[in-house]
């Protein structure tokens, strides 16, 4: 039975690949942590599909995106934002800017300190601070990918300096010596 609340998604003919694809690298690399794993694996996808496209594409969105809000919050069709009109633009736009970051955005977009906020004020301050935001977040990711990264490889090293793979292969090593042992002895 379907919803009246559903909505139908279309699925890319792409994914089933790219799905087993990452299904057959979690089953070799067999991470601890599989989110990590996941965020690492389909951003090195990104990365390397559409390294400098994706950056540029997404400022153009942006710039696209906030020309519009900007359009739809001038009420009165003057140009420019007054005071009421951008506190209605940050509500209605969804950026999830701090009230701080409001704040900010608001005096360096006002640059000629009328009290208005020009198009040609707005864009660059708002792309500025989002981009500032966005590279924020990305560096702090990358942090926490780095911190995983030494956590796991610290995982690795479990026995006394030793990595797990020259565990396994010792392991591995002396059953195939006890194999070859009864082998012997059974003849």
């Amino acid at each position: 039975m379907t919803s009246k609340f559903g909505t139908t998604h279309s699925i890319p003919t792409e994914f089933a690949g790219i799905l087993k694809e990452f299904v057959r690298d979690i089953l070799r690399e067999q991470p601890k942590n599989i989110f990590a794993f996941g965020s690492r694996y389909f951003n090195q996808k990104l990365e390397q599909y559409a390294p400098n496209e994706f950056n540029k594409l997404q400022q153009e969105e942006l710039v696209e995106y906030l020309t519009d809000i900007f359009v739809k919050s001038d009420e009165d069709g003057n140009g420019v934002l007054d005071k009421h009109e951008f506190k209605i633009l940050l509500q209605n736009a969804n950026l999830g800017l701090t009230k701080k970051q409001i704040k900010l955005l608001y005096s360096q977009a006002d640059m000629n300190e009328d009290g208005l906020i020009q198009y040609r004020e707005f864009i660059p301050a708002c792309v500025e601070l989002i981009s500032s935001i966005q590279a924020r977040k990305d560096t702090q990711q990358q942090v926490r990918d780095a911190e995983q990264s030494a956590a796991e490889a610290a995982e690795d090293y479990v026995f006394r300096g030793i990595p797990r793979e020259e565990i396994e292969a010792m392991i591995r090593e002396s059953f195939e010596d006890v194999r070859s042992l009864n082998l012997v002895l059974h003849r």
